[in-house]
């Protein structure tokens, strides 16, 4: 028994002089390949990790800038549609896709969906025609909406739009209702 048990101890004693070789300093002042390995892949796991996290945020804000932008836009269109309305004598919906106000100059202002370009365009003399989206945004849809009470005439309208991109992770689409009227009534 004694016998045996001096050999479990000169194994032990020699496992630990092995682990003590492997895992203490290299007496020239380098690490052992134990310890290079722990590092090694500790180190992987840590940027994996930083890597998803990296990857995720960027695809949040790629989709919460897409949505700004299309936010923006659509809010500054219907501003500028609304304005146009207030400072109006009448306003009708010209056919399905046209809202025409009536100024007090002769020329009226012309408010126009094309669904083949995607854009809403203003026309108004004398500055002429021009786009209300920018090449960043698509209008998807337009709704227009005339209400009639007596002989005041209000508009409403709804539109819809999107991110330009072909990446999925930018489309962002946001629709818009507001409802306006002439504050000027013709005489």
């Amino acid at each position: 028994m004694r016998l045996k048990n001096q050999k479990n101890l000169a194994v032990l004693s020699q496992r630990s002089t092995v682990s003590r070789q492997l895992c203490s300093v290299n007496p020239q002042g380098g690490f052992t390949l134990l310890e290079l390995l722990i590092y090694a892949s500790l180190t992987a796991m840590v940027v994996g990790i930083f890597s998803a996290v990296l990857i995720t945020v960027t695809r949040v804000q790629e989709q919460q800038s897409a949505s700004t932008q299309v936010t923006s836009e659509l809010n500054s269109v219907v501003n500028v549609i609304k304005n146009r309305i207030h400072g109006g004598i009448d306003a009708h919906k010209f056919n399905e896709y046209e809202i025409q106000i009536i100024n007090a100059t002769t020329t009226p202002t012309i408010i126009t969906y094309d669904p083949a370009a995607q854009k809403l365009r203003i026309s108004e003399e004398p500055v002429g025609a021009f786009d209300l989206t920018s090449n960043r945004v698509r209008v998807t849809a337009m709704e227009i909406v005339e209400l009639r009470s007596g002989s005041s005439t209000a508009i409403q309208i709804a539109i819809t739009m999107m991110a330009s991109s072909t990446n999925p992770r930018q489309q962002a689409t946001k629709t818009l209702r507001a409802t306006a009227a002439p504050l000027r009534q013709a005489q």
